[in-house]
């Protein structure tokens, strides 16, 4: 999602990370290791810190879980915890709910 938005949600140089703060899947077939699938992604919503995901995993047309996954906006300064912040215009601009 993000490459096809023509950047990397590496922003490191930028002094920002995205970590994970929740996730939450309901499995409704099995996937076994080793098994390929398709993840279809989506904005489900949008604050001024965070993006949370819609997820469907599919395989062969069938769906086998669907979820959400929510990432946050953090500053990171050297030798600081890290802190929330805002979603930088430029990079919020590139992701609309949908």
């Amino acid at each position: 999602m993000w490459r096809a938005a023509g950047v990397s949600i590496n922003q490191h140089e930028r002094g920002i990370g995205w970590p994970r703060v929740a996730a939450s899947f309901e499995f409704r077939k099995p996937l076994r290791f080793e098994d390929e699938f398709d993840v279809h992604l989506r904005i489900a919503e949008k604050t001024s810190k965070t993006i949370r995901y819609a997820a469907t995993l599919q395989r062969n047309g069938d769906v086998h879980a669907e979820g959400s996954l929510t990432i946050i906006c953090v500053r990171r300064v050297a030798g600081e915890p890290i802190k929330a912040t805002n979603i930088p215009p430029d990079l919020a601009s590139l992701f609309e709910v949908s």
